[in-house]
């Protein structure tokens, strides 16, 4: 299947440093979303790889500065997601359930420093999925998901006092309408959170939303 959505999106960044707190908050801004699961059915079994890539888009950061004008430049908020899925089929409906194993990657850059630098986080996801139809009409997903996250920018890890280890979680809910063959046109939420522990001060928290409108096409029938 392939998926092409847009919509809002809002990052939600926080920690505090020797020189005082560092926040980001973009507040709601518009974002698009990709997908692309490649794989193959076999009898009541699905095995994909699953790739998902969702961003912010023409997205300006403002910095004020004490007695200046401040900086803008334009930032991205993103989040890639790259592994396996592997679901069972428990009923003629297609109503399933599954589980995911990948690599995720969230990330904040800027085309100008700015006081909050640009970073990444990287790590292991896994995640279930269920599916199940409503009517025969509408197709309910839920997936919540884990990160285990093993590295992140050195930067960040200096300024923000924390290691290159920590925790994320979320997942998201969706919900699509078969509105032709083998297309479908669905509304989806997504929440991730993210978090590196410190032994000076709070730690980070980085907090980001998807709402996204998408069109799914089946390609292989």
């Amino acid at each position: 299947t392939a998926q092409l959505g847009g919509g809002i999106t809002e990052r939600n960044v926080g920690f505090t440093a020797p020189q005082g707190a560092y926040t980001l908050d973009t507040k709601f801004v518009p974002a698009y979303d990709l997908r692309m699961d490649l794989g193959a059915n076999m009898d009541d079994w699905i095995a994909a790889l699953a790739l998902t890539y969702q961003s912010s888009l023409a997205t300006d950061g403002y910095e004020p500065a004490p007695g200046g004008p401040g900086e803008r430049s334009s930032i991205r908020s993103h989040h890639f997601d790259a592994g396996a899925r592997l679901a069972y089929r428990f009923s003629d409906a297609g109503d399933n359930v599954g589980a995911f194993v990948g690599y995720g990657v969230g990330a904040f850059s800027t085309v100008k420093e700015l006081k909050m630098p640009a970073y990444s986080l990287h790590g292991l996801k896994v995640g279930l999925q269920l599916a199940m139809k409503i009517a025969d009409l509408i197709q309910v997903e839920l997936a919540p998901e884990l990160q285990l996250i093993f590295a992140t920018t050195q930067k960040l890890q200096e300024l923000a006092a924390v290691g290159g280890s920590g925790l994320g979680f979320g997942g998201e809910i969706r919900a699509f309408v078969q509105a032709v063959d083998s297309v479908a046109i669905g509304l989806q939420y997504r929440y991730i959170h993210a978090s590196l522990a410190s032994s000076a001060n709070d730690g980070l928290s980085d907090d980001a939303h998807y709402v996204i409108l998408a069109v799914r096409a089946n390609l292989i029938r």
